[in-house]
């Protein structure tokens, strides 16, 4: 798995899951599994533009979080920074029901999946 943080303005993206399915109604940093032969960074950049419709760049990973999902298998996630292309900050999103540009020590206020409450203990926000 890859995700990003996209930073923007000193504001942080995040969206939130759809009401079904894994970590419903919870919120996240934008990303998803990485295809064969991708690295995390492009898979990054691509699951931005195809959950958000943002041109992003990755500026520098953060970390690698290895977290249990339904006590059932290893869930390794690449965690990058990333920097908007461009000023448009609306996204188009395909695969959440709303978003926030958020101030990072607002993040604690938050419901997130495991994985991404751990990047961000790990980033000290919250």
């Amino acid at each position: 798995m890859a995700t990003g943080v996209l930073i923007h303005q000193g504001k942080v993206f995040v969206q939130k899951r759809l009401p079904s399915g894994v970590w419903a109604r919870l919120w996240e940093f934008p990303g998803g599994r990485i295809k064969p032969n991708e690295t995390s960074e492009q898979a990054v950049v691509r699951e931005f533009m195809e959950e958000t419709g943002f041109k992003v760049r990755v500026r520098e990973k953060i970390t690698i979080v290895e977290y249990m999902h339904n006590a059932t298998y290893l869930v390794t996630m690449h965690c990058h920074y990333c920097g908007l292309v461009g000023e448009n900050m609306e996204p188009k999103l395909t695969a959440a029901t709303e978003f926030k540009w958020t101030a990072p020590e607002d993040l604690n206020g938050l419901s997130f999946p495991a994985g991404h409450r751990k990047l961000i203990d790990f980033m000290n926000w919250g």
